[in-house]
């Protein structure tokens, strides 16, 4: 098996081959293809560019671009120079842009590289932020259209495998972002791990439709095909969830091998499947899906798988994996090609430090995981109690990990970084699971672990216990526990997407209230409609945002009319 054996990115872009095809999917019959020299060639010219109004080498420049070849261009011409890109989610809502005036005051020296019609909205909500903020990113402002078509080629600045590559800033799911200091050789170690434990060869074809803001798009979908040598394509999110079968159609013309979704991509999918007319998709040279980013759903798996077995994807095609930015990318994957595999167990015996119980899936009290493969090679792992202590197979703890692709700290905040690491070196993940034959299986992020008359409820559970209940105006669900002072103990807090009238809100809601008591055993105090789910890019829940609008009062009046279902 072909590994990378360079250090650093900047030597992998210098190996481009001249006559490789870089494809952006920009609709259904419109692909614009890039030759890697021409590519090369006008990113030393950004490069230039970049330099010449002072941006040098340790300065960090924010990405707020809109398109990917935009974005991959900026990209290598801050590689090139030494420069530290900050790629974060292209923000779309007002509410949301106060977030670059948080991730500014983080750096030390930066920049802004963003269109003017894009600069233009998030003007209005950084001049509310005060003088000094608003001059100073003006004042570091790169406009994409003054980027000079013709110039000279800017000078390549050479890295170590120990200097920064990139910064991941964290969308958000849990709390406020942090930079994840992402390093070359984190790149290069992750990158080789997961070829080695995909089987990946030169002659694989990738797809993807992952946003480049994220190291599940940028690294897993983009920088392993490009600096293996294979072909790609690359299609936009936005494109994608606006024409999900584009995707599917796109997989199947270009006899694509390996492509990427989390589960929300897949269930878009097969909601919108019956609209297919196009008899000749055929995605039998499709042999891996990877699924990762959120928590994997067996239901949602079976449904795509049992849909596109009828256009000739086989049944081992999807991959439950496992990562997160702080370990560059991908912590766990199956190594083997086989069906995805489901593993059931009895409820109240997923606690931490206590041996999981099987139970048969067709019966109450169960909650449904699936295994996200072997952890790989380059990780030490050790699951732990409560007390640090290491715990056997099928014992529930926290994961810790150490190796070449694990972060060295959060971007200026040594604070968070303490957290995380204890003083043997070891990153604890914060999520929880145990081992099952050297597989990995996770139960969920302690975070969102929710206690209550002494029993453990996870989040994601009780939400896919919801979800059970289906109807047309029914949206995302999301659950939180939330203390109440007049009981002394936590309540759970059920939020849900709807579009319809509140009568059928209430039916809804009393359905869901009773599938949880049967299947869960506990109650849901209160249900709530919102007309929007918070989620982050890879679509993770943002619990913690109405977790914090409930405890602000922002639903009291809702709650106080009695409309909310809930139990008193």
């Amino acid at each position: 098996m072909k590994k990378i054996k360079y250090k650093t990115l900047q030597e992998g872009f210098e190996l481009l081959e001249n006559n490789e095809m870089f494809t952006f999917i920009e609709d259904d019959e419109s692909e614009i293809e890039i030759r890697s020299s021409e590519f090369k060639s006008k990113v030393r010219k950004i490069l230039f560019y970049l330099q010449s109004r002072g941006i040098r080498p340790g300065c960090e420049l924010v990405f707020q671009i809109k398109k990917n070849i935009d974005f991959m261009y900026l990209f290598w011409a801050c590689v090139l120079g030494k420069i530290i890109p900050v790629p974060f989610t292209y923000l779309e809502k007002d509410r949301d842009r106060m977030k670059i005036i948080n991730i500014w005051n983080t750096l030390k020296n930066p920049y802004l590289v963003t269109d003017l019609q894009s600069f233009r909205k998030l003007e209005s909500v950084i001049s509310d932020c005060g003088f000094n903020e608003y001059e100073s990113i003006k004042s570091r402002l790169i406009l994409i259209e003054n980027i000079p078509e013709e110039s000279e080629n800017g000078e390549i600045v050479f890295s170590n495998e120990q200097d920064i590559a990139f910064i991941q800033f964290s969308s958000g799911s849990t709390n406020e972002p942090k930079g994840v200091m992402v390093s070359h050789k984190n790149i290069i170690a992750s990158i080789n791990a997961t070829i080695d434990a995909m089987q990946v060869c030169e002659n694989d074809i990738y797809l993807s439709w992952l946003p480049l803001t994220h190291s599940f798009g940028l690294i897993g979908t983009y920088l392993t095909p490009l600096m293996m040598g294979c072909k790609f394509y690359i299609m936009s999110s936005k494109l994608f969830v606006v024409k999900p079968l584009l995707w599917i159609k796109k997989l199947s013309e270009h006899k694509v091998t390996i492509t990427a979704s989390p589960n929300f991509g897949l269930k878009r999918v097969c909601k919108y499947w019956h609209l297919t007319n196009d008899n000749t998709i055929d995605l039998s040279s499709l042999r891996i899906i990877i699924d990762g980013a959120e928590p994997v759903a067996a239901d949602v798996c079976q449904e795509f798988a049992d849909k596109m077995s009828a256009v000739g994807m086989k049944d081992t095609v999807i991959r439950p994996s496992y990562g997160m930015s702080e370990t560059t990318l991908v912590i766990s994957t199956p190594r083997t090609e086989r069906k995805f595999i489901e593993v059931c167990t009895v409820r109240e015996q997923v606690r931490i430090g206590e041996e999981i119980i099987e139970a048969k899936k067709n019966i109450d009290n169960i909650i449904r995981f699936v295994e996200v493969g072997e952890c790989l090679e380059i990780f030490k792992t050790k699951i732990v109690d409560d007390d640090y202590n290491e715990v056997g197979e099928q014992v529930v703890g926290t994961l810790l990990l150490k190796g070449d692709a694990v972060f060295s700290g959060y971007y200026n905040n040594p604070e968070a970084t303490k957290w995380v690491f204890d003083e043997d070196g070891w990153f604890n993940t914060g999520d929880l699971g145990f081992m099952k034959d050297g597989k990995l299986i996770l139960t969920g992020r302690a975070k969102d672990l929710i206690f209550i008359n002494g029993e453990n409820y996870y989040s994601y559970d009780i939400e896919r216990i919801c979800e059970e209940i289906e109807d047309k105006e029914i949206g995302k669900v999301a659950v939180c526990g939330v203390y109440n002072n007049k009981i002394k103990q936590e309540i759970l807090i059920c939020f849900i997407e709807f579009t319809g009238n509140q009568e059928k809100f209430e039916d809804i809601s009393l359905k869901m209230k009773k599938q949880v008591i049967k299947k869960a055993g506990v109650g849901i105090a209160y249900f709530i409609p919102v007309n929007e789910i918070p989620v982050t890019v890879s679509g993770k829940i943002k619990r913690y945002l109405l977790k914090d609008q409930f405890d602000r009062g922002e639903y009291d009046e809702y709650i106080r009319k009695g409309k909310s279902n809930g139990l008193p």
